[in-house]
């Protein structure tokens, strides 16, 4: 018989993350992934672990919005601890279909007294919540076209939460305030977008953002194929979808879930990460001979994808300017059985790139090109 006691508490664990994000130069989805790949943690714990991290750090400044409309207190000046509790319950009444309002409440409110362990914290977590709970008029209206846009947030597509108060900014007013705020995304981008793009665009593209995205995977060729690696999932009773001859999409949201990676049948990557490989080797009749450098190499998806297409041949340069990420390069190469990619720490920003030698191809794929992907 198992021991419970073992058990991990999901929303603290889940504070512990978002902290950790905002505190370090981490990602979310690696510090999900290494707490799922413990053994106390249920499959029903790894869903909703990765739902609240990834969906708290989504409609952060929705949450926002929603706290500070009820909190006398500046968000700046919450401890860290007690704003992610808040953020935490306010999430789970307004966004999570199968959890109890009292529920999100009171597990809220628990966690502040075991966090902070001082009464007015808890009286302040505990008032708050029952006020955003109050407001709360339907969760699921479709009727948002004879609504107060100012007491609407939206969900997904004809779905919006309705809100008794009028939580939000006047669009007529501040377009670019209501957008950011209800769509929860930087004032300053959604500006740009709107000179770029117009108001219905910018919109779209927002939601487009939101969408939770499929969970893609790349087949490493050197040791599997893709029909071989869609069998295993079947008997393992996963779910997939062939896109070409080395990516799938499965109906899984947490890696650890799918067999094969310790063994490094697979990778996580974007579809639309994966044409850059493609793209980059393509021109060359003599692929297995080219010597490439990739200038922002860190975690190394699209490094490590090109070393798989020219077979472990060639030579590949991975640089990036954080140690610290490059060592999450070293670990996949050495999971994916990559022999051919030497990984060096610089900064290329200023043209202090430490080699003398010639390219075939120098990949430049700097950090603002995944804008809007989480």
């Amino acid at each position: 018989m198992k021991n419970s006691s073992n058990k991990i508490d999901v929303r603290l664990e889940s504070i512990r993350i978002l902290r950790k994000v905002d505190e370090k130069d981490v990602f979310s989805q690696e510090l999900v992934e290494e707490r799922c790949q413990q053994p106390n943690v249920s499959r029903l714990d790894k869903h909703l672990l990765l739902e609240l991290v990834n969906g708290i750090t989504r409609h952060r400044l929705s949450l926002d919005t929603i706290l500070s409309f009820f909190s006398k207190i500046p968000l700046k000046k919450i401890e860290p601890c007690l704003l992610y509790a808040l953020r935490l319950g306010i999430y789970q009444m307004v966004f999570l279909d199968k959890i109890p309002h009292s529920a999100a409440v009171n597990t809220s409110v628990e966690l502040v007294k075991n966090l902070i362990r001082r009464p007015d914290a808890a009286r302040f977590a505990n008032a708050i919540l029952r006020a955003v709970d109050r407001t709360i008029k339907n969760k699921y209206s479709v009727d948002y076209e004879n609504v107060n846009p100012q007491k609407l947030l939206y969900k997904k597509e004809n779905v919006w939460c309705e809100f008794h108060d009028p939580i939000f900014p006047d669009p007529g007013k501040n377009l670019t305030s209501y957008i950011a705020k209800n769509y929860s995304h930087p004032e300053w981008l959604i500006k740009r977008w709107l000179i770029r793009y117009g108001k219905d665009k910018t919109i779209e593209i927002c939601k487009a953002n939101n969408y939770i995205p499929t969970l893609s995977l790349r087949i490493n060729q050197n040791k599997t194929s893709i029909n071989e690696f869609a069998s295993l999932l079947e008997q393992k009773g996963i779910l997939a979808r062939v896109i070409d001859n080395n990516a799938l999409i499965v109906n899984k949201s947490v890696v650890s879930d799918i067999p094969g990676f310790s063994d490094g049948l697979f990778s996580v990557q974007d579809i639309t990460s994966m044409k850059v490989g493609t793209f980059l080797i393509a021109e060359t009749s003599t692929a297995g001979a080219i010597t490439l450098l990739d200038m922002c190499a860190a975690p190394g998806g699209k490094t490590t994808h090109i070393a798989e297409i020219i077979q472990n041949k060639g030579s590949i340069y991975a640089l990036d300017i954080s140690l610290k990420r490059l060592h999450r390069v070293k670990e996949n190469c050495q999971r994916l059985g990559i022999k051919n990619i030497t990984i060096i720490c610089g900064d290329a920003s200023e043209g202090k790139i430490p080699f003398r030698c010639k390219f075939d191809r120098v990949l430049a794929d700097v950090p603002c090109s995944n804008t809007g992907v989480l």
